[in-house]
């Protein structure tokens, strides 16, 4: 690789030019990375062409950038709308380093001209988004199918002007005005143009150490910095709490398949950008899989599709979308090596993102909000307006000048940095804190042979690495694919899962149905979590109801055999009290809803021990495995 010296010679070459290139500003960087290379189209990502050994700098360098189509999840198995988009890649041939000074001062300004003037229509109408929306909190989110989902509005326009020369404008406006974005970027391969400011990290690997950073939950600047009071009541609102917890637990499960050693938890921080404000988390883990493995499991994040996350892509999306997402809500990715010669990757999420045709100036601006039980429709719409807005501003050349951060400022005050602080007390220490080093075997679990049944929630993934953390082994496997007579393991788990308990059309109900009725009938030990744990209450014989307000996402505290337990619950059935002989069971006195139950072969639990949201929670499940391997409990009501 050629790395240039003159950014005045590298941006007319590129400007003069039609060759394939990338520009790209990362986050704790004050300089612009300019990477030029000829450009090619692969369907999977074990093609893009890889490097080995030691750089000739000694330092670290990218050996290609590729944008990823949102349809790649294909490669994980998962139903998805396909436009026939590739993953493109550019092998970087040059590259040149320049100040964003240098950048702004070379690029000249030029104002492009939108079909129809200065607005962009989206392709659902907003009185109709709103009606979606409420359509998924209700049949969806109420239904039990997921705690949260991702549906965008994509509002669409026609540049009469296209030219390289407009798009450079269009990255040179984002430079001067936007801040807090991981990445900035425009992004040319012969075809199309990708430009935007992503604030998400996607994925990042570099000496083996694994990064993702979930962002969710949003405060709109609305044009003013945002006040103390704002900032404060923002921090409180437990909407917005729930939101970003929710995606941490799905994003905990990809961390628990691509981080064998275990991880850790960093935030919760605030990241500011110029019209909004969010909320993240930075989770971290050593692992030693190959990079392209690792990328190919992140795929895509929760905070653009919904959790259960296959479930959210295979069935919701592909419902309520009907047409493939093209570049929206994917990555774009650079990978390369370090002076050692160690695989490096970086990439961040294709959002507040433009995809502008190179040829016929058509233009697309996706934006979604992540939707949750207490979601209200007109706020979410609202939501999406500010995220394409944003962009809209930035192609349109109305930014103005640079606001100033307004909420670095108030996050030095010390009743903001304790009200950050006292969210971690919340969540589930073991998710929390790194495990890395510390023994969590328990003697009674040494070496026994779990299988956990995954009932298309990836939960299961999660339960996995606690159960090895306790010292015992575990195999997951896919519900339909389970029997009971083949199964010579020590105890079993009935995992999580989406859908209605009641349904017993349901081909994945009655297989389940059937799964616990057989290991109730045989005595062999297992436990249930969620979905499970509702078809053991609907096996003794209690009666399974839809909540009138979903539990999906929720935080409560209860009474857990006698003491109070702070918990997380993902569910919109329940089940009611009943007795029922030599079964222990947890149940609130009010509702009847049934949150445990044990007993010398079973136990079970409403609630999630795998979640962020249960601050005891690995000690509850490890308690519960040991209990049920030992018969150490009373199991007598």
């Amino acid at each position: 690789m050629s790395l240039s010296q003159s950014p005045s010679s590298a941006l007319n070459r590129i400007i003069d030019s039609d060759q394939s290139f990338a520009m790209v500003m990362r986050e704790g960087e004050d300089e612009v990375m300019l990477l030029e290379g000829e450009a090619s189209q692969h369907d999977l990502l074990e093609q893009i062409p890889r490097k080995t050994g030691k750089t000739d700098s000694g330092e670290e360098e990218f050996d290609t950038i590729s944008v990823l189509p949102f349809s790649q999840v294909k490669e994980k198995g998962y139903r998805v709308h396909d436009g026939g988009e590739k993953i493109s890649t550019i092998q970087i041939q040059n590259q040149t380093r320049m100040s964003i000074q240098d950048v702004c001062a070379h690029i000249p300004r030029e104002d492009l001209e939108l079909e129809g003037g200065d607005e962009l229509e989206p392709t659902i109408p907003l009185d109709e988004y709103e009606e979606l929306i409420r359509k998924v909190l209700e049949d969806e989110i109420g239904n039990g199918e997921g705690a949260n989902f991702v549906i965008p509005n994509v509002y669409k326009g026609k540049i009469l002007n296209i030219s390289r020369g407009i798009v450079l404008s269009v990255l040179r406006t984002i430079l001067e005005t936007e801040y807090g974005s991981y990445m900035s970027y425009v992004f040319y391969d012969g075809e199309r143009y990708i430009v935007g400011a992503s604030p998400e990290k996607h994925l990042s690997v570099k000496k083996k150490q694994v990064q993702m950073v979930p962002i969710s939950g949003t405060i709109r600047k609305n044009g003013e910095p945002v006040n103390r009071d704002q900032l404060i009541a923002f921090l409180r609102d437990n909407k917005e709490i729930m939101e970003l917890a929710m995606v941490c637990d799905e994003e905990f499960k990809m961390m628990s398949r691509m981080c064998e050693k275990g991880g850790e938890s960093i935030g919760p921080c605030i990241r500011e950008m110029s019209n909004v404000g969010h909320s993240e988390y930075m989770l971290q883990g050593m692992s030693d899989k190959d990079i392209i493995d690792l990328l190919r499991r992140s795929m895509f994040a929760p905070t653009v599709t919904g959790s259960p996350m296959g479930h959210a892509i295979s069935e919701i999306i592909y419902k309520y979308e009907q047409a493939s997402r093209g570049y929206y809500a994917s990555a774009l990715v650079m990978m390369g090596r370090d002076g050692d010669g160690e695989d490096v990757l970086d990439s961040a999420i294709t959002i507040r993102t433009a995809t502008i045709g190179a040829h016929d100036g058509e233009i697309s601006i996706p934006a979604g909000a992540t939707l949750v039980k207490d979601s209200v429709p007109a706020d979410e719409v609202k939501e999406t307006q500010a995220k394409a807005g944003a962009m809209l501003k930035c192609l349109t050349n109305k930014n103005g000048a640079k606001p100033q951060p307004s909420i670095a400022k108030l996050l030095e005050d010390p009743e903001i940095q304790k009200i950050l602080a006292e969210r971690n007390k919340l969540f589930n220490k073991y998710l929390m804190e790194t495990q890395e080093h510390v023994d969590n075997t328990r003697d009674a679990l040494k070496d026994k042979k779990i299988t956990i049944i995954n009932n298309e929630d990836d939960f299961v993934y999660t339960l996995k690495h606690m159960v090895k953390s306790l010292g015992a082994t575990a195999d997951v496997v896919k519900y339909s694919d389970y029997e009971v007579a083949g199964d010579n393991s020590d105890l079993v788990i009935v995992g999580p899962g989406p859908g209605d308990p009641n349904d017993m059309d349901n081909p994945k109900m009655a297989k389940l149905s059937r799964i616990v009725s057989e290991l109730k009938s045989l005595g062999k030990k297992f436990f249930a979590e969620c979905l499970g744990h509702q078809m053991l209450c609907r096996e003794l014989g209690m009666e399974l109801n839809k909540k009138d307000d979903s539990s999906q996402g929720v935080q409560a505290s209860i009474d857990y055999f006698g003491e109070r337990e702070r918990v997380g619950f993902y569910n919109s059935f329940a089940a009611q009290y009943e007795k029922i002989a030599d079964v222990d069971m947890a149940y609130d006195k009010e509702s009847g809803e049934v949150h445990a139950m044990r007993n010398s072969h079973f136990a079970s639990m409403q609630f999630h021990p795998d979640s962020l949201l249960s601050t005891n929670g690995f000690k509850l499940f490890g308690d519960t495995m040991e209990g049920l391997v030992t018969d150490n409990w009373n199991s007598s009501e």
